[in-house]
């Protein structure tokens, strides 16, 4: 399976059904590269947190966050306790970033973890 198939495959099921893999990959050809930029921001986001987890823990502890970094960067595949930590990690760090700045990385990151209909917000795919 290729990079794209496994992302396609991965952003479907966590839709919940919201979403096929066929309307998945109309959305990545008719979002572009800012589609795909914003979902990269959603999933750099979960990779900053479990980078920061990482550095932080010890022993087994950190190697589940290796793992966890290994999962999601082959198969897109997050973990509920990965989601968890993000959203703690953000919620935390959300001092750094301006409401617009903060706004749109929740955006990408609710995007990248369960893809809806609703597009409002998401580049390439709205028009606000």
């Amino acid at each position: 399976m290729v990079e794209e198939d496994r992302l396609v495959a991965a952003l479907a099921e966590r839709s919940g059904g919201a979403l096929t893999e066929a309307q998945i990959v109309q959305r990545l050809h008719v979002g572009g590269q800012r589609y795909r930029n914003f979902l990269h921001a959603g999933a750099a986001s979960i990779l900053r947190a479990l980078h920061d987890a990482r550095c932080a823990a010890e022993g087994e502890e950190r190697l589940r966050m290796r793992e966890a970094v290994e999962a999601l960067g082959v198969r897109h595949d997050i973990p509920d306790w990965v989601v968890t930590l993000t959203r703690t990690y953000l919620a935390a760090t959300s001092q750094h970033y301006t409401e617009a700045e903060r706004a749109w990385v929740h955006r990408a990151l609710r995007e990248y973890l369960a893809p809806g209909t609703d597009t409002t917000g998401v580049p390439g795919l709205s028009t606000d």
